[in-house]
């Protein structure tokens, strides 16, 4: 791989019940269908790859200019209350930069994305599924 990153392969179930990772990884039937990991010709049925998340940062904060652009883009951001266009529009996000960050019961002196290097992820989830089929 030319990034350095490689996408770790994951079996799933063939109707996407869940994943075969932790306590599930040595299971050969699905316990909510009962369809069988593997084919007959002992190939996993279904799967996708995932692209761990901290490799991803690592990349990018090595490079020097996607580094600069994670640092400064929040705060060249224009809001244009009309428009969505990213993280930043939404009045959770928001509501958060003027919240004191709280670990482990105790706030701490910092609100959320005081720093530069603060970083806002969104994930998203749909049902299980990742993708349909192999890629």
């Amino acid at each position: 791989f030319l990034s350095g990153v490689k996408p770790v392969k994951y079996d799933c179930y063939i109707n996407s019940c869940m994943c075969y990772t932790g306590r599930y990884m040595a299971l050969q039937r699905c316990p909510f269908c009962h369809e069988a990991r593997f084919d007959s010709k002992n190939k996993p049925q279904h799967g996708f790859h995932y692209i761990p998340i901290i490799p991803r940062l690592v990349t990018l904060y090595t490079n020097k200019e996607h580094s600069k652009v994670l640092q400064t883009y929040h705060a060249d951001f224009v809001l244009k209350p009309d428009k969505f266009k990213d993280v930043f529009d939404r009045t959770h996000y928001k509501g958060l930069l003027q919240k004191l960050v709280t670990l482990h019961s105790k706030k701490l002196a910092r609100k959320f994305f005081s720093d530069m290097r603060d970083i806002a992820l969104g994930i998203s989830f749909h049902s299980f599924t990742l993708f349909k089929h192999w890629k």
